[in-house]
């Protein structure tokens, strides 16, 4: 009655890998905190679909760990921004760097979620992303490329 996923998965893989580009470049013109973590989810579960479509089980144990992952860190983002509107009443970029000053705990935690967010070294979302890499790269090395340029600039909006 259903067709198999692999009559699909190159459709999927182009609509994920639009998603993925599209909203990396959105993300760059943005000033809302919220809006930036919230674009940063949708990569991220771009991410997540491109490995659970590869029809790889490698992959689809990478998307898992990133899942977890994912989920913990984008609850951090938003709980700490949720906290700085509390206190500011707004989440506005520009006014970001002020409300540091005042709270050095805040900025250390601040810190380590965006590190972790970005998929940096020593973190579980630097072991799921370069799993899952790894078994994207000999899937099609097109779709590795559009993902190191992602990376790139979510290194850009995110520092």
């Amino acid at each position: 009655m259903f067709l198999p996923v692999y009559y699909f998965y190159s459709i999927i893989f182009y609509f994920s890998l639009f998603s993925i580009i599209s909203s990396s470049f959105i993300i760059l013109i943005q000033t809302d905190l919220k809006k930036i973590i919230a674009f940063s989810s949708v990569i991220h579960m771009n991410y997540i679909v491109l490995g659970i479509f590869s029809l790889d089980a490698k992959a689809i144990v990478a998307s898992v760990i990133y899942m977890f992952s994912h989920a913990f860190v984008s609850s951090g983002l938003f709980y700490l921004v949720g906290l700085i509107y509390e206190n500011t009443g707004t989440r506005d970029l520009l006014n970001f760097s002020s409300t540091l000053k005042y709270s050095q705990n805040f900025f250390l935690f601040f810190f380590l979620f965006n590190l972790s967010n970005v998929s940096f070294p020593m973190t579980v979302s630097f072991i799921a992303e370069l799993m899952l890499l790894n078994n994207l790269f000999y899937l099609n090395i097109f779709i590795i490329l559009i993902i190191l340029i992602s990376v790139f600039i979510s290194i850009i909006y995110t520092f």
